[in-house]
C-alpha cells in the first residue's frame, strides 16, 4: 500500500475502564470495548493494528466512541460535571450553538438544552468492583498515533436517541467538523489538530439532562431513573460532609427521600400508567429541592479528549478536501 498517506479508525461500541494487575505487580486501569461475543482490550487492538507493515510510518487515526466508567468510581464519579466558561464574544462559540442563546445569560454561558431526542451513556458494562482504588492509568496507544476518545477516563460517553441529530456527541462531531471545512469556501486543506481541537469544542459544549421520552423503554427509564437519584444521592452526601451546613436537616431528610425514591423506581415503572407517571415527577420534584440547596450543582456533561504522539511534517498531517462531482459532495 505504497500510496496510503494515513489509517482511520471509527469505533462505536460500548466500553469500560477495569483495573489490571501487570508484570511490576501494579495496578492500571485497561480500557475495553465490548463486541457481539465478547470484549477486547483497546490496547490489544491497536497493538496489532500496530504490527501492520504497510502503515509503518503512517499516521494512524482512532475515534473510539464508547463509555470509560469504572466499577470502582461511585455514580458521580463517573458523570463528568464539564466546567461553565464565561463567553465574551459569539466567535468563540462552535457553528453548532445559536449565538441568540448567550444574548438571555447575565453571567456565564450553559450550552442550550436539545428539546429532541434523548441522551444516554454509552455502555455501561460493568464487571465486580475491586477494593483497592488504582493508582496508574494505562492509556491506549500505538507508533504515531492519535486517539480521540468521546469521554475523559473514568466517565460515561454519550449518544443522543431517537432524534435528527441521534448517534454519538463525539462521532456527530466528527461528522459535523468535516462537513463544515469540506463546505468552506477557500479552505482547501486543514491540519489534523485543528479537527481535533474542534471535535472537542463541540462535544464540551453539550450536556445531558434527565429527560424521559415516550420512545424510551421500561428497562431505559429505570436506569436513566437509578443513574440519576445515584447522582444526587452521591451529591447529598458530599455536601452532608462539609463543616458548619446551616441546612444540615433540611440535607439530611432530602437524602432519605432520594434513598426512599431508590428503593421504588424498579417496581413502578415495571407497572407503568399513573405510578411511573408519578416516580418520575417525583424525581424531578426532588432533583430540583437538592439543586436549590446545594451551590454549584451543575447539568452532566461530556468532555472528549484527544492525544496523539504525531511527529512528522506539517505537510504529512494535512487533509485535502475531497473532490466533488455535479455539485454533489
Amino acid at each position: 500500500m505504497p500510496n496510503v498517506k494515513y489509517l482511520v479508525f471509527v469505533l462505536s461500541t460500548h466500553g469500560d475502564e477495569r483495573p489490571e494487575k501487570e508484570k511490576d505487580d501494579n495496578l492500571y486501569y485497561q480500557h475495553y470495548f465490548y463486541t457481539k461475543d465478547g470484549q477486547v482490550k483497546t490496547q490489544d487492538l491497536m497493538t496489532m493494528i500496530n504490527h501492520i507493515e504497510e502503515i509503518k510510518n503512517k499516521m494512524k487515526l482512532f475515534f473510539i466512541q464508547a463509555c470509560r466508567c469504572r466499577a470502582t468510581n461511585t455514580e458521580l464519579d463517573n458523570q463528568d460535571p464539564g466546567f461553565n466558561v464565561p463567553i465574551t464574544s459569539t466567535k468563540q462559540l462552535s457553528p453548532d450553538v445559536s449565538p441568540t442563546t448567550i444574548e438571555n445569560k447575565e453571567a456565564g454561558y450553559n450550552p442550550p438544552k436539545s428539546t429532541k431526542g434523548t441522551d444516554h451513556t454509552d455502555a455501561r458494562g460493568y464487571m465486580p468492583p475491586e477494593k483497592i482504588d488504582p493508582p496508574f492509568e494505562r492509556i491506549p496507544h500505538c507508533d504515531d498515533c492519535g486517539v480521540v476518545f468521546a469521554s475523559t477516563a473514568g466517565k460515561y460517553a454519550y449518544s443522543k436517541k431517537n432524534s435528527e441529530d441521534e448517534g454519538g456527541w463525539m462521532i456527530r462531531a466528527l461528522y459535523s467538523t468535516l462537513h463544515e471545512y469540506q463546505k468552506e469556501d477557500g479552505v482547501r486543506d486543514v491540519h489534523i489538530i485543528d479537527v481535533l481541537g474542534r471535535i472537542n469544542r463541540k462535544v464540551s459544549e453539550k450536556e445531558a439532562v434527565f429527560l424521559i421520552s415516550d420512545f424510551d423503554s421500561d428497562d431505559s427509564v429505570v436506569g436513566k431513573c437509578i443513574s440519576h437519584l445515584s447522582m444526587l444521592k452521591d451529591e447529598l452526601i458530599m455536601e452532608l460532609k462539609k463543616e458548619n451546613k446551616d441546612s444540615m436537616d433540611e440535607l439530611i431528610a432530602l437524602k432519605q427521600q432520594v434513598i426512599e425514591l431508590q428503593g421504588r423506581v424498579v417496581q413502578e415503572i415495571k407497572l407503568g400508567g399513573e405510578p411511573k407517571k408519578t416516580m418520575i415527577n417525583d424525581i424531578i420534584i426532588v432533583r430540583d429541592k437538592v439543586e436549590g440547596k446545594i451551590n454549584g450543582l451543575v447539568d452532566t456533561k461530556a468532555q472528549s479528549c484527544f492525544y496523539h504522539n504525531l511527529a512528522f511534517e506539517d505537510k504529512d498531517m494535512t487533509l485535502y478536501k475531497s473532490k466533488t462531482k455535479s455539485g454533489v459532495e
